[in-house]
């Protein structure tokens, strides 16, 4: 599986909460480290269709559907620590769709983060 990953060309992945649970292991994530590949884990299904359209990318459910073509792009992925001690994924530089926003909103409890 890493060997299709590194031959697509992709430096970053995104892995969903329920696809791939356990194809994703301390030594599937130190060799992709090795390659300079950062792996996103545990997004929730309903971000997945908001980071395809955004970086323009094609969700792909199995390894061998991972091909060069259905990959989006974005100039910088990073994770940014918060005052909490909480990281944010940060993805800046899009191309296809420079117009997309995310606000965060924090609170120290749903009802002042509602107000």
């Amino acid at each position: 599986m890493i060997v299709k990953i590194i031959k697509s060309g992709a430096n970053v992945v995104f892995i969903q909460k329920s696809i791939l649970r356990d194809a994703v292991n301390e030594l599937s994530l130190h060799f992709l480290a090795k390659k300079k590949i950062m792996v996103v884990r545990d997004i929730e299904r309903d971000q997945i269709a908001f980071i395809c359209k955004t970086i323009g990318a094609i969700p792909v459910a199995h390894i061998d559907g991972l091909k060069p073509e259905k990959l989006g792009f974005a100039s910088l992925v990073n994770h940014e620590s918060q005052s909490d001690g909480s990281k944010v994924l940060k993805v800046v530089g899009l191309k296809n769709n420079p117009k997309t926003v995310s606000i965060l909103i924090r609170g120290s409890n749903n009802l002042v983060r509602d107000l």
